[in-house]
């Protein structure tokens, strides 16, 4: 967990059963800092899901911006099915990301947003196209267990 003494309590949105809330915001910290604010977007988070799925309409620029601030990124690439891949020695040059859930800042680190598979790795973010919101996976929440 990052700080188990900054535990925050997020109320719900709605009635819903899932453990949402909104973003409003989203920091790049890499090479150099860039903070973004966003249109209030639906956000849940949600333990069965492997990956941190990113609405369609924030999906690319969020992609640009992941490789502009990484020290490394032009070992980056982009595979046939479209995941960001890097070797795994580079992923600690990638920015976290942080996004401003429910007023919170909660950051995301590469360490937790990439995964390694078959010798390299990929960014654990996927394009979001049917809910319209963030799906906040394990990719997330890994850094707060």
């Amino acid at each position: 967990m990052r700080d188990p003494s900054e535990l925050v309590w997020l109320p719900v949105l709605n009635d819903d059963f899932w453990w949402s809330n909104e973003i409003t915001g989203i920091k790049f910290e890499g090479t150099i800092t860039a903070t973004y604010s966003l249109r209030p977007t639906f956000a849940m988070t949600d333990t069965g899901t492997s990956c941190t799925y990113i609405p369609e309409m924030y999906y690319e620029p969020i992609r640009k911006k992941i490789i502009e601030l990484s020290a490394d990124g032009d070992e980056a690439y982009i595979d046939w099915y479209g995941d960001l891949m890097v070797d795994c020695d580079y992923v600690s040059s990638f920015p976290t990301i942080s996004f401003l859930f429910g007023g919170y800042w909660m950051e995301m680190l590469p360490e937790d947003y990439f995964v390694e598979w078959q010798g390299e790795c990929f960014a654990c973010l996927g394009k979001e196209d049917f809910l319209d919101g963030f799906l906040l996976g394990d990719a997330f929440l890994r850094g707060y267990c």
